[in-house]
């Protein structure tokens, strides 16, 4: 089915009897696509599950106070979700943790939530204790990391850990060498 391509929308699943599709009464699962990315998945929840997806979703200043942006991770674990944890550490300094999860539940659909200063730069780091990612040898786990609205980055198929910085981070510059000329009309570093 196409909806539009700008907006806000919910994914709803329901089960009538009130005990989802997984795992007393069988392995079922649900994933469901929009663009081509995972926006929900799961099967191990109660009468109903619900995932908000879309460009227009979150980010929304009236959301979040003064200073504030708006940080949103989708997890979806795999068979072992008790081996996944991830962190929000402030990258300057000595690297505060400012946001944390672990301890999930296998096959479980996780919506995380927070308002944190725009005006940090971060670093999240996504963690597989035992080393072989959320995907896709056991499970078909994921996650997406959302700022202020944006997609910053989607995966789930690493070994032991991921990261990426993001919010107010300074540009990187570039490690190289400069090449000149000095008195002795030879290359020489600058």
């Amino acid at each position: 089915r196409c909806i539009p391509k700008d907006g806000c929308f919910t994914f709803e699943i329901n089960d009538t009897f009130g005990d989802g599709m997984c795992c007393n009464e069988g392995d079922g699962s649900y994933r469901a696509l929009a663009d081509g990315q995972v926006i929900a998945a799961g099967g191990n929840f109660g009468a109903q599950d619900t995932t908000e997806f879309g460009n227009q979703c979150g980010g929304n200043p009236a959301a979040c106070g003064p200073g504030q942006t708006e940080f949103r991770l989708l997890l979806q674990t795999d068979n072992f979700g008790d081996e996944t944890s991830w962190t929000v550490k402030t990258a300057a300094g000595n690297g505060n943790t400012v946001l944390s999860g672990s301890a999930y539940p296998n096959n479980e659909s996780v919506n995380e939530k927070h308002c944190i200063s725009n005006s940090e730069c971060y670093e999240f780091m996504i963690v597989d204790s035992f080393g072989d990612g959320m995907c896709c040898n056991e499970g078909d786990g994921s996650y997406s990391v959302d700022w202020n609205g944006n997609t910053l980055r989607t995966g789930g198929n690493f070994g032991s850990e991921e990261s990426f910085l993001f919010g107010a981070c300074p540009a990187r510059r570039r490690r190289g060498r400069r090449l000149g000329r000095n008195n002795n009309n030879a290359d020489a570093e600058q």
